[in-house]
């Protein structure tokens, strides 16, 4: 078996990137599921804390459109990516815990073209009667209207992320919101319409998209509620991806 080894220099790091680090290994170390990327083990030599990860063959996600570059991605890969990243990020929601920076860049393929999520270290577990996280990260391309605000926010933040990779998957990595400064693109998250998905996309994958990129949290659906929408459900079963049930 392969495996991937993320090496941090823990003498030259601050004491908040060692907590980092530390939340990462401990995070890691809590989940068992096929699209989160699996921790083995973890130790520290010559001031270096070695995390053992699980391999993805297939690299991230950006790899993979980047190469796709000038083609478009079918649907049924844009539809099976989304569903497994899907079914992923409700495996975290339910356990209170938010990814906080979901990116195409920390999306990893596996050899058997599983999408599966990574880079965990800026994620956040919420307590169980804490609602609304507040501390703000997560990269500008992908932050919700509610994170620009400096608003609390809660797991529907990663569910417009998700809305924000569904779209880079369709568009050659494009953006749905682009600007030349992060003040402008924060504006444009904040008051303008996204950009369309291209049309030779089925109706329920842009429709998809749109739900994710609703700009007012409370309008816009949780993992939950993604599977109850019968666009998700038929591409799911369609293409044998098993969408779990409440507990």
């Amino acid at each position: 078996m392969v495996y991937c080894i993320k090496q941090i220099d823990i003498a030259a790091v601050t004491p908040e990137e060692e907590e980092e680090a530390v939340r990462e290994v401990h995070l890691l170390a809590s989940f068992d599921h096929p699209h989160v990327i699996r921790y083995y083990d973890s130790f520290v030599d010559d001031e270096m804390l070695h995390i053992v990860m699980e391999y993805a063959e297939h690299g991230t996600l950006i790899d993979r459109i980047k190469q796709q570059a000038g083609v478009p991605l079918p649907e049924d890969n844009a539809w099976r990516w989304a569903l497994h990243i899907l079914v992923g990020l409700n495996h975290m929601h339910t356990r209170k815990i938010l990814h906080r920076d979901l990116k195409s860049a920390n999306i990893f393929i596996s050899a058997s073209g599983d999408a599966k999520i990574g880079d965990l270290g800026v994620s956040r577990m919420l307590a169980t009667n804490q609602k609304m996280a507040h501390t703000i990260v997560g990269t500008p391309y992908y932050l919700s209207p509610e994170l620009c605000e400096g608003k609390p926010y809660n797991e529907k933040s990663d569910v417009w992320a998700l809305g924000c990779i569904i779209f880079e998957m369709c568009t050659d990595g494009a953006h749905p919101f682009q600007a030349s400064n992060q003040g402008a693109l924060i504006m444009k998250i904040l008051s303008e319409s996204c950009s369309t998905v291209p049309k030779r996309y089925s109706e329920g994958l842009r429709d998809t998209v749109a739900a994710c990129l609703t700009k007012d949290p409370k309008d816009r659906p949780d993992t939950w509620q993604m599977f109850n929408n019968a666009n998700v459900q038929e591409r799911a079963l369609s293409l044998g991806v098993e969408l779990p049930g409440r507990p």
